[in-house]
């Protein structure tokens, strides 16, 4: 690991172990969170689609599912970040809204939204005015720890959501035992691509739109980057074209499961990688796992790694986020 860097030492020493806990024992603490069962009302098992509200950490669970189940169920999921239900959201909707405070005012705007369209409601939180709403409605809740940093609580999230869709039958049992072990090599790969992406602006792509996004984002929060992501083959559409303007300050991060890739997809990586070998760098990060939903979470899981790392590396303290707070105050002024 990394050393702390002296600046860094003087944040919150709590949080930094928080930190190395969740990126040390992550299957660990998943595998722990997947354990219990959520049991929902018989009416539950006719929903016809499945929206999952949630915003910035709270929603990367949601996100991580969709990509999962996107090619193994036959009922509609969709992730909604905002403070509007879709119009089709009815009695036939599974709503299940993620908040890990329980205070996120565009899921609680969701939650009532849901509850007027008579939408089988389900809350996720570690508390506060979303446990307390659903407690009141007598709604189905499921509680996650408290205590944690609302990035870090990823696996209690996501094993939230599972335990919904298992209690109604859209999943089975879910073995993630192939990421067991794996930390030392996860921890390896993270210094690596910490330093490939040192005094750079990452572009992370991949086939997996969870995994490109979460990366941008943790490295946004933690250590304070601005990145960019783009989805194969989307990009090789648009996004492809203003890599004429690349340049050494930039490094092409690409997060690959082969077993999901098209030949296609892999003729364009290889021609996207000859175009950025002229100009920048380029990174692959290949996943493990046997199963689509271990090889997503490895992948996931290397980029918060990495993001931590990059933070240390820099100076920077990543429990720090005082503009996020600065918004938040500003805008629970209106109402």
């Amino acid at each position: 690991m990394l050393p702390l860097n002296e600046e860094v030492r003087k944040g919150d020493a709590s949080m930094h172990t928080f930190f190395i806990e969740y990126l040390k024992k992550f299957p660990t603490a998943l595998k722990l969170a997947l354990t219990g069962e959520v049991v929902l009302p018989q009416s539950y098992l006719k929903v016809k689609c499945i929206v999952i509200s949630g915003m910035g950490g709270s929603a990367a669970a949601g996100d991580i599912v969709k990509d999962w189940l996107y090619r193994e169920v036959n009922i509609p999921i969709e992730v909604v970040k905002g403070y509007n239900l879709p119009a089709y959201a009815d009695e036939n909707t599974l709503l299940i809204c993620v908040s890990y405070s329980g205070d996120t005012w565009e899921t609680l705007t969701q939650f009532e939204q849901g509850w007027l369209k008579g939408c089988r409601l389900v809350a996720i939180s570690s508390g506060g005015a979303l446990k307390a709403r659903a407690e009141e409605l007598k709604t189905p809740y499921v509680e996650v720890p408290r205590g944690l940093l609302p990035r870090l609580a990823l696996p209690q999230l996501l094993a939230g959501i599972i335990k919904v869709l298992r209690s109604i039958g859209i999943v089975g049992e879910v073995n993630i035992e192939g990421l067991e072990g794996l930390e030392p090599m996860v921890r390896g790969y993270a210094e690596k691509l910490a330093m490939a992406i040192k005094d750079k602006t990452p572009i992370a792509i991949s086939v997996y739109p969870s995994v490109c996004f979460r990366f941008k984002t943790q490295l946004n929060e933690n250590a304070k980057i601005l990145a960019k992501c783009e989805v194969l083959p989307e990009l090789n559409h648009n996004e492809v074209e203003s890599w004429v303007n690349l340049s050494p300050g930039f490094t092409v991060i690409a997060f690959r499961d082969e077993r999901e890739e098209a030949k296609k997809v892999k003729e364009a990586i290889e021609v996207l990688k000859e175009v950025v070998s002229e100009k920048a760098s380029w990174f692959d990060v290949y996943a493990e796992g046997t199963s689509r939903l271990e090889r997503i979470l490895h992948l996931v899981w290397l980029g918060d790694y990495t993001s931590y790392l990059a933070a240390i590396q820099r100076g920077i303290n990543p429990v720090k986020i005082d503009i996020i707070e600065l918004l938040k105050k500003r805008v629970a002024k209106i109402r």
